[in-house]
């Protein structure tokens, strides 16, 4: 697709914990949009992903979403902003049936 070069300032640590996407869908408009660049920084603790946006791998393919953790009922929460779309909730047995990719470190977008 091409290259984006970013100055190492921008991805603190090593750069190497970082992954770049492009955005495909809607479910997190109007914050992000589609065909924006995330740059997403590894991290496979749901804990530190609590209440952040993130991406996670599912079987239906790659989402983001704002993760809640409802410890209560042992539930992990991948909130979409657009309304027009579902809440996705995993299930408590802590396998989830998803991977955490880590968390966005940076949003791009060009115009």
């Amino acid at each position: 697709m091409g290259q984006i070069q970013l100055p190492v300032s921008f991805l603190p640590g090593n750069p190497k914990q970082y992954t770049v996407f492009q955005v495909n869908g809607q479910s997190m408009e109007p914050v992000i949009q589609h065909q924006d660049i995330v740059v997403i920084k590894s991290n496979q603790s749901w804990e530190d992903a609590d209440e952040k946006i993130a991406v996670v791998r599912t079987d239906d393919g790659f989402t983001i979403k704002k993760v809640q953790i409802n410890h209560h009922r042992q539930q992990i929460i991948l909130q979409p902003f657009n309304i027009d779309y579902p809440v996705l909730v995993l299930d408590s047995d802590w396998n989830y049936g998803a991977f955490l990719i880590g968390t966005i470190a940076l949003q791009l977008r060009f115009f």
